[in-house]
């Protein structure tokens, strides 16, 4: 993915959001991921929110499984879940294993999240293999915060920023 990739819900009418409920208004945009390496490297993604604290809850999915779309004055926008499918690594289908930093086990979950990290593995067991290149889609859920909570009387803009950092293992 290059760096500064966008992903733009252009504009979204008031009318379209759910009064009292979060309202999923992208649910699997695709973009692309690929890293490629001089030769077989041991390697993970990690991700970071860095606009940490202001995704919205109440969606029905663990509250640390989001990245935050900023903040219209005080309210929390939105949220949105980026999980990673179709992913091949030197031509082959292979598993996408996360942990938390600091952790020392990985478990199989095609969802990133905020701080951890996500490696990649052959599927026979949770252990990450070295790979040369890895290539897939990043699939994004988006929910915007229920209607009633949101200043509807102007033009609010999305500003999430999640950013991948390759680090060696």
């Amino acid at each position: 993915m290059p760096g500064g990739t966008t992903i733009d819900y252009g504009k979204i009418a008031s009318d379209t959001l759910e009064k009292d409920a979060p309202t999923v208004i992208g649910d699997d945009v695709r973009a692309k991921l690929q890293v490629s390496c001089d030769a077989p490297t041991l390697f993970a993604i990690k991700t970071t929110d860095e606009r940490a604290g202001s995704a919205i809850t109440g969606t029905g999915v663990p509250n640390n499984a989001f990245f935050g779309l900023g903040k219209t004055g005080s309210t929390n926008i939105g949220a949105y879940r980026i999980s990673l499918v179709n992913v091949n690594a030197d031509g082959k289908t292979v598993n996408v294993l996360r942990k938390a930093i600091g952790s020392t086990s990985y478990a199989k979950f095609a969802e990133m999240r905020p701080d951890e990290i996500s490696a990649f593995g052959d599927g026979s067991n949770a252990v990450p293999v070295a790979y040369k290149n890895v290539t897939a889609d990043l699939s994004l859920t988006t929910s915007v915060e229920k209607a009633s909570a949101l200043p509807l009387d102007k033009e609010i803009k999305f500003d999430g920023l999640a950013t991948f950092e390759v680090v060696y293992l």
